[in-house]
């Protein structure tokens, strides 16, 4: 019965909804030699593979097409945790200078496992880099090239990444390559959310208890002026408190070429389907002002920019 389910409506997701169907269903991958294609000239894509005991690391641009397997164990998986807490959660000001070098030395044993291996098959400093598992959370930009000399805790003399490459990411080539197939125009429509929240919002209510984290989430102001000037200068339309409901983006988002999305969202790592942006509370019966993870696959959009400004979404 399943299966003849599939059957009718497969087709249908197809014809109606092309994009989402690529997303969800089609099975075509992107070859090595198809990248330089799709990325240009002097473009490097690289694409990591992360399991418990090895990292693969693919290389390819116009001269090289390399699989790289690098011996990986818990220290290395401790260092990904350490660094991003070192980055999202900064010791206390007494602890400064022990931070300073311990940001220094963890970023630069990741550098060691995750770039120098590759630099011999790079030809320019564009990199595509096209993350898996934990290694996700991990902003490639903020880690060190090398071992800073400053003895005081000067954040400003570490030689970051940003500063000797040029980094973009991608969830993978096949979807790269769906994106090239999209067409551009310099008349773009702006639509912008910026719910209020008049009464605080308890965060394990908003996952359904299906989180440990506890807390409240308050209102955002500097959102809601952030939304407004971007509207503003962009000729856009603007739904911001009460007006900034989950119906309202349901209905109005697939007319849009660029979403402006300036909320609370919260993340759900036990169950990610759940992971949900809170819009402003309404009473009708579309919308329950949560936009789960698993709800998003049935809204099209003709969207070429979707920004997500606010916690957490870059996780």
């Amino acid at each position: 019965f399943v299966t003849f389910e599939f059957l009718i409506i497969d087709p249908v997701f197809e014809k109606k909804y092309p994009e989402y169907y690529t997303i969800k269903y089609n099975t075509q991958v992107v070859s090595m030699e198809d990248i330089p294609n799709i990325m240009g000239r002097n473009g490097n894509y690289i694409n990591y593979v992360l399991s418990d005991t090895v990292l693969y690391i693919f290389v390819a641009n116009r001269k090289h097409k390399q699989i790289l397997a690098i011996p990986v164990n818990f220290e290395f998986y401790n260092n990904i945790k350490l660094f991003r807490n070192l980055l999202s959660m900064p010791e206390p000001s007494e602890d400064a200078l022990t931070a300073f070098h311990k940001y220094q030395n963890t970023g630069f044993e990741l550098y060691k496992i995750l770039v120098d291996p590759i630099r011999p098959y790079l030809i320019s400093d564009k990199l595509i880099i096209s993350p898996d598992n934990i290694l996700s959370y991990i902003p490639f930009e903020t880690i060190p090239t090398a071992i800073s000399s400053e003895s005081r805790p000067l954040y400003r003399t570490i030689p970051y990444m940003t500063a000797e490459f040029d980094i973009s990411y991608t969830y993978s080539a096949t979807f790269m390559a769906e994106s090239v197939k999209r067409s551009y125009g310099f008349s773009n429509k702006v639509l912008a959310f910026a719910p209020n929240y008049p009464d605080p919002i308890d965060i394990q209510s908003a996952l359904m208890n299906m989180q440990v984290q506890k807390g409240v989430l308050n209102d955002l102001p500097y959102a809601r002026q952030e939304a407004q000037y971007i509207t503003e200068i962009t000729g856009g339309k603007l739904y911001e408190n009460a007006e900034a409901k989950e119906s309202n983006y349901k209905t109005e988002s697939g007319k849009y070429d660029i979403i402006h999305l300036a909320m609370h969202t919260v993340l759900n790592d036990k169950d990610p389907m759940n992971s949900t942006l809170i819009f402003s509370p309404e009473s009708d019966t579309i919308g329950d002002r949560y936009l789960k993870t698993y709800e998003v696959y049935g809204i099209p959009l003709k969207a070429k920019m979707v920004v997500l400004s606010s916690c957490n979404t870059g996780s």
